[in-house]
């Protein structure tokens, strides 16, 4: 231990700040090793925030140490850290009125969608907060009911399928308007019927090349395009510059709304699969995840969005 000096400790404090998040692909499913030979871009490295806290877990084991009789290097864990405020999402929420302008469109209001994907994938991306290609590669199996709760699975165990992340695969329990008025679990069962294993059929997957040299297929691109266009007809423009309204502004609106109807932050970030950054003994090793009924009710059951979808109930492709 008391080879380890000041030096020392700045070489650590320096290859903690090349890490990459946890949980983030495809780091996760390498060693430190061949971690510590990528370089890992900015955007994907851990906060200064979480490197504060590896260097107080670290400094609590020197203290051991030390108390059993090692000799340590005199504050040698003492260093300041300037934790930098993380940057806001690249994506801007839509405003009640973006909301309007999308749902009052004339395809939906004379429900005149030629195909299914362009009716059912902004309604779930607004109610879910899904990403779009976790929507898009959705099997028909992936929307389940258990204990009387409906909810889509996010999972990567599909031919095709996969996760942003580890914290990604989640089930999402369903806003009572899609599975009681749009009767959403009846429409998969009518595509269930006609042979259909996937959510989407009309939506062809692409091979792309992920960052380990890897082939994927990507189920979301031709939704991805087909949103772009649409939005650029809306006239749907972020009111700040640096950032952009997309689909995944779907996510940022139920994350902001989650935010202001005071929903628990834990079961929040579970319902979005998201990662906090820090690691937590007590909630990422011990705990487990919330089950879907709980999420139901604690975030979907009490959902209210500034839009009104009345005129939906009635479109062809309800259940």
């Amino acid at each position: 231990m008391s080879q380890v000096d000041h030096d020392a400790m700045r070489k650590y404090v320096a290859k903690l700040k090349e890490l990459p998040r946890r949980n983030k692909k495809p780091y996760n499913h390498m060693t430190l090793e061949q971690i510590l030979t990528h370089d890992v871009p900015e955007e994907d490295r851990v906060s200064g925030a979480t490197i504060k806290n590896y260097m107080v877990n670290t400094g609590t084991f020197f203290n051991w140490c030390e108390d059993q009789g090692y000799k340590v290097v005199p504050n040698v864990t003492r260093r300041k850290f300037k934790i930098t405020k993380k940057k806001r999402a690249a994506t801007e929420p839509f405003t009640p009125d973006d909301l309007h302008t999308i749902f009052h469109c004339q395809q939906y209001v004379a429900d005149s969608w030629t195909k299914p994907y362009q009716f059912w994938m902004p309604i779930l991306g607004l109610a879910t907060g899904a990403r779009i290609e976790e929507l898009a590669q959705l099997n028909l199996d992936d929307v389940r009911c258990h204990e009387g709760v409906w909810y889509i699975m996010v999972t990567d165990e599909g031919e095709g399928q996969d996760t942003k992340t580890e914290s990604s695969v989640r089930p999402i329990p369903l806003w009572p308007f899609l599975t009681e008025d749009l009767r959403f679990p009846q429409y998969v069962e009518r595509l269930r019927q006609k042979g259909e294993a996937r959510l989407f059929p009309d939506l062809p997957p692409v091979s792309i090349k992920k960052p380990d040299g890897t082939e994927q297929l990507k189920y979301g691109k031709k939704a991805s395009d087909w949103f772009s266009a649409r939005k650029g007809k809306w006239g749907l423009k972020p009111q700040n510059p640096k950032r952009r309204k997309v689909f995944h502004s779907f996510r940022s609106t139920l994350a902001s709304i989650c935010k202001h109807m005071g929903f628990d932050d834990r079961m929040a970030e579970e319902f979005h699969g998201h990662s906090s950054g820090g690691y937590s003994m007590t909630y990422d090793y011990y705990a487990e995840r919330h089950a879907a009924k709980k999420l139901y009710q604690h975030i979907a059951s009490k959902l209210e969005f500034a839009v009104e979808l009345e005129h939906l109930k009635k479109s062809k492709y309800c259940g």
